[in-house]
């Protein structure tokens, strides 16, 4: 998966970023059984869109939709990420 480096090195915002960019959980991608929907930022500068798509693809059975959002699409905006996981959820179901 390609990475992107950013430079931070206090607060808590440094640590994220660091676990952003050191924990590789692609192994473990494969095992995951769960109903999975990844949510692709399409405007992330810490995880390019590209390597979200990777993640969605390493999962059996995962779906992926492209948003218009950053790296905290959540906080960005929390009613459409809302919709969107409520959606998936309801198909699933």
């Amino acid at each position: 998966m390609p990475t992107t480096t950013v430079e931070l090195t206090h607060g808590p915002s440094a640590v994220q970023l660091r676990v952003d960019q050191e924990v590789d959980i692609r192994r473990l991608l494969p095992s995951i059984t769960a109903p999975t929907v990844v949510l692709v930022s399409n405007h992330d500068q810490i995880i390019p869109p590209a390597a979200q798509r990777a993640v969605a693809a390493a999962i059996p059975h995962a779906r992926y939709r492209d948003v218009d959002a950053g790296h905290a699409y959540p906080f960005e905006d929390s009613a459409e990420f809302t919709s969107n996981i409520v959606d998936f959820v309801r198909a699933s179901g």
